[in-house]
């Protein structure tokens, strides 16, 4: 059985829980100018050196603008923040409430009031435009425009994704998570170039329950930690920089991430739609064998 992973429901109790620390960039603390234009400071420098590699090659801030009607009936944009991570090339993955929570309406709006999605990509900011979603997943994925206005080419580089949370031990046959700390990023919405990290682990569950007695139609990770406002969208990402998962949406407690399987099978089926291969290129017709002499 997996009950050491998988749960149906959750319980955890304070006691069985410990806070991790969420560490804000401080500017008077500036120690080092990255080469893409992010901050990083003297006290994250025990990041694990391919985790910092990986945020500063496939982690960007994210901006979803997304037109309202006020109480005179003015059009205005309300903008929601988050990151993405760069899947494959000049493509970002996000978690889709960013864009207008359940509402379809929202996601890409209207000829006349388009809901847009900016990128900011290091050094350069980029739109994007939204071109596959999947409500159940809570995943969003978005085509770069590139390059930019001012001729800038969007670099940033896929990340490299886990195909699986756990594998099973092969002397119990339970399950095995296969990392137990993990990092995660987020950035200042005012300043994208500065950034949080958050300290996340071990894993605590993987359930298709969550809070308030919901039943999701995904089965979700639940580390233990959590994270702040802005982070959806970010990776989960183990010591060496492998995606293990997405940041989704946290409590008090822990945070709730979109697992790599679920991840996986949404950019099967996103390259499926959009005529691509598995690493986001475009597909190339198969030619038909030649016909047999007894076919012909």
């Amino acid at each position: 059985m997996l009950k050491r992973v998988i749960f149906l429901a959750l319980f955890l109790s304070v006691t069985d829980c410990l806070f991790s620390q969420v560490q804000v960039a401080d500017p008077v603390q500036i120690q080092d100018q990255q080469g893409d234009g992010s901050i990083f400071v003297s006290f994250v420098r025990d990041i694990p050196g391919d985790v910092v590699k990986t945020k500063n090659e496939s982690v960007v801030a994210l901006r979803s603008s997304i037109s309202a009607v006020n109480d005179i009936g003015s059009v205005y944009s309300q903008h929601f923040y988050g990151c993405g991570t760069v899947v494959w090339d000049g493509y970002v993955l996000s978690v889709l409430h960013i864009f207008g929570q359940h509402h379809p309406a929202l996601w890409r709006g209207t000829d006349q009031y388009p809901t847009k999605a900016t990128i900011f990509g290091g050094s350069d900011f980029f739109f994007a435009k939204v071109v596959f979603i999947d409500l159940t997943a809570d995943l969003i994925l978005l085509k770069i425009e590139t390059p930019n206005e001012r001729g800038a080419v969007f670099n940033k580089k896929p990340v490299k994704i886990a195909n699986t949370t756990y594998i099973l031990d092969p002397t119990s046959g339970e399950p095995l998570v296969l990392y137990d700390k993990f990092w995660a990023f987020g950035f200042y919405t005012d300043y994208p170039g500065f950034f949080h990290t958050a300290i996340l682990g071990p894993y605590r569950a993987i359930t298709n329950s969550l809070e308030q007695n919901r039943l999701l139609p995904n089965l979700m990770g639940v580390v233990q930690g959590p994270t702040q406002a802005g982070f959806s969208g970010t990776p989960l990402l183990s010591y060496n920089g492998t995606m293990m998962g997405l940041v989704d949406a946290t409590s008090t407690l822990n945070t709730w991430v979109v697992t790599v399987e679920t991840i996986n099978s949404f950019l099967k089926d996103a390259a499926a739609h959009l005529g691509l291969d598995v690493d986001g290129k475009p597909a190339v017709p198969v030619p038909p064998s030649p016909l047999s002499p007894e076919e012909k």
